[in-house]
This record gives C-alpha cells, structure tokens and sequence, in this order.
C-alpha cells in the first residue's frame, strides 16, 4: 500500500492524508478501520519505523528510503539541456514552505552553482504556508521575499517551487536591473 499526504497548493479542504492498497486504489473504508486501529497502537515515536520500503513500478521493484533519496538527487545531476551554462550564476530560491528545501539546493551544489541564496523563512516545511494564501508559483504575490533577496544579494534569477516541487516559477534579472 501506500500513503500520500497533500498540502500542496490545493484548496485547503483538499489537504490531508490519502491511503492507497496494494493494487494502487484508494483504500475503502473497511480497510482505512484497520489503519486508524494501528495508528492508535502508536503510543511513541520508537513504534515507529523509519520509511524504507519498496517501490513498484511496472513490475520493477525499488527499495525506497533516506539512504537513496541522495542516489536520487544526484541522478538529477547528470541531466543537463545544455553545458553550456555560467556556474557563477546567483540564484534566490524559495521552496514555499515545501519539499524543494531537500532537492534544489542540493541539485544546484551537485551541478557546481556558487551562489545559492535560499530564503530561509521559506524553507520550513509547512502546509499553512504563512503569509501566503496560496503557494502557488503562477501567482506574483509569492515571489514578495524571493525578490527581496534577490535585490539584496544582486542574483541573476529568482525561482519558486510549489510545496510538492510539481511547478516551479522563475524571475530573471534584466538588463536594467529589474525582474
């Protein structure tokens, strides 16, 4: 089976947790008893197991879990449309509150960019995401901090992720200093 948790840039009613059957279906609610029942035998944190388990896909199985996730990122590292791009280029990212924290300042480190200027009060993971109503890269009202950045440390492009790292949003500096 398998669980996936939503706070991603949905409507705030359509956050939560979805649970999923070994055959990939939405579980139903006899099923969802069983899992409530051993989510209330939890009574501390040292019930419970750290996240390796195995991937499905077409028949193929992966181990999953933190010792790979890096495997994964650097994968990412090798895929490039071009060669051709200034390392020196000085990027401000925000994640909006989401998983991007993980993956893009690692990615920008493995593709060899010096200066990364990540907002840190963005970088926190969580789904209320605040001072924002959505935290959606489309919208120019999420880039407000991002841009402060930017100006403060002279960068070349400021990029926003959406929480689930799905979309991502991007201002360049032009000629005339503006993004």
């Amino acid at each position: 089976g398998g669980i996936m948790i939503t706070a991603d840039g949905d409507d705030k009613d359509m956050y939560g947790v979805r649970f999923f059957n070994d055959k990939g279906e939405a579980m139903d609610e006899e099923d969802m008893e069983g899992v409530v029942l051993g989510f209330k035998n939890i009574h501390n944190q040292s019930q419970m197991k750290p996240y390796v388990g195995v991937l499905r896909i077409n028949s193929i199985h992966r181990k999953i879990g933190p010792a790979n996730d890096s495997k994964f990122v650097r994968s990412f590292a090798n895929i490039s449309v071009t060669d051709d791009v200034d390392k020196s280029l000085r990027i401000a990212y925000s994640p909006l509150y989401g998983s991007g924290v993980d993956f893009l300042p690692i990615l920008f480190e493995e593709h060899g960019y010096k200066y990364n200027y990540t907002i840190k009060s963005q970088s926190v993971k969580d789904g209320t995401f605040p001072g924002l109503e959505q935290p959606d890269p489309t919208d120019e009202r999420v880039y407000e901090k991002v841009l402060i950045q930017a100006q403060r440390k002279d960068a070349d492009i400021a990029l926003v992720t959406n929480p689930g790292l799905s979309r991502f949003g991007a201002a360049v500096k032009t000629g005339e200093g503006e993004y």
